[in-house]
């Protein structure tokens, strides 16, 4: 783990490294002059305006935060990575998850410094929105009483073991006083209901704690949210159910496009687009195919079916764009007419004993699975 540092007006790398290894040669001839330039910029924009720079470790040990995620980097994040089973991108889920336990559990453990750790009790907390779960299940296995929620099951929760409590459910304002047992409500890029957890808070109890981490902007006028406008009225959505889009293999789970708008609006993503493109990127459109795909999924509207397909192609194209712009070689619009012709016979007699080999003969020769014995030997 490793982070920049203010130091005496001086941008320093603090962490853990081996000064010859790559990572650190990026981080100082790349990324730091990088960062640089940007401090320069932005007092060059705000020379008239008061600054002050804060630590956003501000509230735990940051030497205690650095041994604790490498702790439960450890202990969850490999082998979470090897056995994901969601479609999204385990390093950035686990790992962002993983950084998330770990100021919690500082943070909580930091508020009961005056406690013995034998008197020290385990904080009850709900995750709104918890999606995967992750988070629920590390801070459980760490100890604290917690209850995910999320309006819809993942495939990994049937991973978990018992005791990690995940419920499907949909919060809504009328039962925002559900959670009143709890002592901290959590809400990780939560989207709708951001701006809802501190009222979910402040309802629970006085003396309920909150932790949010928005990704996107929200605010308590849904239409300033920019949700798809989804109502049950035939008027407005068209039921197609015999219809289907040409193409529609190009359509992805609505959950990726979601992820994608996410990872794009971050902070991580931003920094990623400034760095490389030198300005920030228009996420729009990811917004437009998750809303697109919803309104398919669960109306079968083809309209917006045919639009996200779209969308897919244009995306395809771009990223093709240096392939069909090349001219030097002519492109085959059909296989060539002699393309099953016989192998010559000096590779035919090289692959005679492969795999391929014996598979082509059992089809040539009608052999099913069924009508042979197989024999597995374990040498």
């Amino acid at each position: 783990m490793r982070s920049f540092q203010l130091l005496n007006e001086n941008i320093e790398v603090f962490g853990n490294y081996d000064k010859n290894s790559k990572s650190y040669t990026w981080l100082i001839k790349e990324v730091q002059p990088q960062i640089v330039k940007w401090k320069e910029q932005y007092l060059s924009n705000n020379t008239n305006k008061s600054m002050a720079v804060k630590d956003s470790l501000i509230l735990v040990p940051l030497s205690r935060y650095y041994t604790k995620y490498n702790e439960l980097k450890l202990k969850y994040g490999k082998e979470m990575v090897k056995i994901w089973p969601e479609n999204t991108d385990p390093i950035k889920f686990v790992y962002e998850d993983v950084a998330i336990a770990t100021y919690l559990l500082l943070l909580w453990d930091e508020k009961q410094t005056s406690q013995s750790e034998h008197t020290k009790k385990a904080v009850n907390f709900v995750d709104v929105g918890c999606g995967n779960g992750l988070l629920v299940y590390i801070l459980t296995k760490e100890g604290h009483r917690g209850l995910g929620v999320d309006v819809r099951k993942r495939k990994i929760w049937d991973m978990y073991e018992d005791n990690i409590n995940l419920q499907e459910n949909t919060v809504t304002p009328e039962n925002l006083q559900m959670f009143a047992e709890y002592d901290w409500i959590i809400g990780n890029h939560s989207d709708e209901l951001t701006p809802w957890i501190p009222v979910i808070a402040t309802l629970s109890s006085y003396t309920c704690n909150f932790l949010l981490l928005p990704c996107c902007a929200y605010n308590f006028n849904e239409a300033d949210n920019e949700k798809p406008n989804i109502t049950t009225s035939d008027s407005t959505h068209t039921h197609e159910s015999n219809a289907e889009p040409e193409d529609k293999w190009l359509i992805r789970e609505c959950d990726i496009y979601k992820e994608e708008y996410k990872e794009c609006t971050s902070f991580r993503g931003r920094f990623q687009q400034y760095f490389v493109y030198g300005e920030l990127q228009d996420c729009k459109q990811w917004k437009k195919d998750y809303d697109n795909c919803c309104k398919w999924e669960d109306y079968k509207e083809l309209k917006a079916a045919e639009a996200l397909i779209k969308s897919e192609k244009n995306r395809r194209m771009e990223r093709l764009r240096a392939h069909y712009r090349n001219d030097t070689w002519k492109k085959r619009e059909s296989p060539p007419a002699d393309w099953d012709k016989p192998l010559p016979e000096w590779m035919a007699k090289r692959d005679e004993n492969t795999y391929l080999a014996y598979k082509s003969k059992e089809m040539k020769e009608g052999v099913s699975e069924k009508d042979k014995n197989g024999v597995c030997a374990i040498m």
